[in-house]
């Protein structure tokens, strides 16, 4: 892992992030999740730096986290966990719809468990039951989407069925290649993100960003901080010393903030 003074002067920095629960707080109906204001910021002043490239890789639909990221079309946006991948200035592609999935998006649901369906799986969400935690029900569901050869992802109160593909990790490497990367930064929240904060932290700096309900996930070895709102803090103070050295340095002899 890099001190921060250290990547804030790398040549080439990839400064990569999940969404909900890291730049947007977690919210009951994921629907609702809208980015800092403070993090929003601070990714517009990181691009606007030469040498820094950003990277938003999430759990939703590549078309509704463009949705939910002002000015998304400068950043590299990975949607669906890694599935899909789309550089600064791309254009978003339509999937095909793969028939497994199709058993997931008429299942009868439980009281308080909600459904999201998205091109590459269906998301149970159950944060807020009052019936607690509906152990047996997910087990159901783990079990026969394995059959099915589809792949299962769980999270704080929410169960994911995906088909088989890469994950953020390897959506993390690509960015990382296309952009020759000289250090990393990844930071989430869930185990959904762990393998991207573990690629990270070896080659930069993993963060896991927690909450009162996902304190027990946080990984040995790994920077935590308590919740988007201090990652809001930590992303804007990075922005700043990364442009204070860059200018400082006249690293690449560019000026050290871009013009669009």
């Amino acid at each position: 892992m890099m001190e921060l003074e250290i990547l804030s002067g790398s040549p080439r920095l990839l400064v990569a992030l999940d969404f909900d629960g890291t730049l947007a707080p977690i919210v009951p109906m994921a629907d609702r999740a809208q980015i800092l204001e403070e993090s929003a910021w601070a990714l517009e002043m990181l691009r606007r730096i030469p040498g820094t490239t950003i990277a938003i890789l999430s759990g939703r639909d590549l078309s509704d986290l463009s949705n939910r990221i002002p000015n998304a079309e400068g950043y590299w946006l990975g949607g669906s966990h890694g599935r899909t991948l789309r550089p600064p200035g791309g254009t978003l592609v339509n999937t095909v719809f793969d028939e497994r999935l199709a058993p997931y998006r008429d299942l009868v649901l439980l009281p308080g468990i909600r459904r999201e369906v998205k091109e590459f799986s269906v998301t149970y969400h159950w944060r807020g039951r009052t019936g607690g935690e509906p152990t047996g029900w997910v087990n159901l569901r783990k079990e026969s989407a394995l059959r099915d050869g589809l792949e299962v992802l769980e999270g704080r109160m929410v169960l994911e069925i995906l088909i088989p593909g890469e994950g953020k990790e390897s959506a993390l490497a690509q960015v990382a290649k296309e952009c020759e990367a000289t250090a990393i930064v990844f930071a989430g929240d869930d185990r959904t993100d762990l393998e991207a904060i573990h690629f990270a932290n070896d080659r930069g700096m993993g963060i896991f960003v927690y909450s009162a309900e996902r304190c027990a996930m946080a990984p040995d070895g790994i920077t935590t901080l308590d919740g988007p709102e201090e990652f809001a803090k930590w992303l804007g103070k990075l922005a700043f010393q990364r442009c204070s050295i860059l200018e400082s340095t006249n690293i690449r002899g560019q000026n050290p903030v871009k013009e669009d």
